[in-house]
C-alpha cells in the first residue's frame, strides 16, 4: 500500500472539515496512482460529508482521469452549489495544465459552456475561471456576453462579469489579472 493509498483511506474515514482539507492538500500535491484517483472519484460522489465531497474535488484538481466525475458533479443540480463550483474550478486546474486537444478536452469545454447557463452566479463565476485557465478560445463569445451582462457578485470574490473579463484576458495572454478577494468569505450552505 502506497502513502497515497493511506491518505485516501484516511480521507474516506474522516469527517472533520479541517482534517479533510489537510488531507486534500496532501493528495493534490502527490502523484496519485490511477487506483487512488478512482477511489477519490468515488468519494467525490459518495462521501457522507459535504465537506468530504468538496475537498475530494479539490484533491482531484490535477488528474485528467477525474474529468468525467467532475463534470457529473458540476451538472448535478441536487449537489450543493459550493461543491459544484469546486468541480468547475478543478476542471480548470486540470485542463489548464494538460494538452488542450483531443476528445476529452473538447467534451469538458462543451460541458463548461453549457454550465454558463446555470442560474447560480457561483457556478458561472467558476466556469468562467475554468474556461480562462483552459485557454478555451471557443468560449470567447460566451465569456464576452457574461462580461457585458452578468454583474452578479460572488461572495468572497468579485462579480461574474469581472471574472469573465479576466478569463478573456487569460485566454489571450495566458495570465489572469490580479484581483483582491473581498473579505466576506461565504459560509458553506450545509453548515
Amino acid at each position: 500500500m502506497t502513502s497515497t493509498d493511506v491518505l485516501v483511506r484516511h480521507f474516506e474515514e474522516e469527517r472533520d472539515p479541517g482534517e479533510l482539507c489537510e488531507l486534500a492538500k496532501k493528495l493534490s500535491s502527490s502523484k496519485m496512482s490511477p487506483r487512488a484517483v478512482d477511489r477519490m472519484c468515488r468519494l467525490e460522489r459518495t462521501h457522507k460529508s459535504p465537506d468530504g465531497r468538496l475537498f475530494a474535488a479539490y484533491a482531484l484538481n490535477f488528474s485528467s482521469r477525474a474529468s468525467e466525475t467532475l463534470v457529473e458533479v458540476l451538472e448535478d443540480r441536487q449537489e450543493y452549489i459550493e461543491i459544484r463550483a469546486e468541480a468547475a474550478e478543478a476542471l480548470g486546474m486540470i485542463w489548464g495544465c494538460e494538452k488542450r486537444t483531443g476528445f476529452v478536452y473538447r467534451w469538458v469545454v462543451s460541458r463548461l459552456l453549457a454550465a454558463m447557463e446555470e442560474p447560480e452566479a457561483e457556478i458561472r463565476f467558476w466556469v468562467a475561471y475554468a474556461l480562462g485557465s483552459m485557454r478555451a478560445t471557443q468560449a470567447l463569445p460566451a465569456l464576452q456576453r457574461l462580461a457585458e451582462e452578468d454583474h452578479r457578485p460572488v461572495q468572497g470574490w468579485w462579480k461574474v462579469s469581472e471574472e469573465a473579463a479576466d478569463a478573456i484576458v487569460a485566454i489571450n495572454t495566458r495570465y489572469f489579472p490580479d484581483r483582491e478577494p473581498t473579505r466576506d468569505w461565504p459560509r458553506m450552505s450545509w453548515h
